[in-house]
């Protein structure tokens, strides 16, 4: 029988920085953040290096904010979906919707299968619903986030999974791009067509 372990038994859980508490500064030489955001979560799941067309929301401060670096594991305790942090989004500003997990010892668990599990995982998604049954709010706090259990199985097994995992994402998404391209290339040819024929 697979034994299980709460997630703060594996990791460390950084709390992003509140955004009614940072200071917006006026000094020039203070520096600009963008904010990390759902679109961000997405695309680094996905791994797609496609940017969303939407305005990113900055904030210009001299405080000392939470900031991902790249292959950072983050947490949306809106959706409680996760990823590893793109270099396209290194240096973000990470916002108290977010936490960082820093494996306690990797040699222990695997970031990307617990990744998996936060993600597709139907035992996973099962306990954050009867944690949020008969709450008012929908955002998923650290302490639920503490209490869940992960499924423990070898670490070589957990690598596996989360290698799979990370792969099946990046080659779904550029069969989406492809897809998307010869759609385009398709809708360009017989707009073309059409215009030919009316001439």
């Amino acid at each position: 029988m697979t034994y299980k372990k709460k997630i703060s038994e594996l990791f460390l859980i950084k709390g992003g920085s509140p955004q009614v508490r940072i200071k917006v500064s006026k000094n020039t030489d203070a520096r600009n953040y963008f904010f990390y955001d759902q679109n961000h979560l997405l695309q680094d799941i996905s791994q797609s290096e496609i940017e969303d067309s939407a305005v990113e929301k900055t904030i210009k401060t001299e405080d000392t904010v939470e900031v991902a670096e790249e292959n950072d594991m983050i947490i949306s305790l809106i959706s409680a979906t996760s990823a590893k942090v793109s270099v396209q989004h290194q240096g973000y500003l990470i916002s108290q919707n977010y936490v960082k997990l820093v494996p306690i010892d990797e040699n222990i668990i695997d970031e990307n299968y617990v990744i998996y599990l936060l993600n597709e995982s139907h035992l996973v998604k099962k306990q954050l619903a009867r944690q949020l049954q008969g709450s008012n709010f929908v955002k998923v706090t650290i302490a639920i986030l503490k209490n869940l259990e992960i499924p423990m199985i070898p670490i070589e097994k957990q690598r596996q999974i989360g290698k799979w995992y990370m792969k099946t994402n990046r080659l779904n998404t550029l069969r989406q791009r492809v897809e998307m391209n010869q759609k385009r290339l398709a809708d360009e040819l017989i707009e073309r067509g059409i215009i030919n024929a009316t001439l």
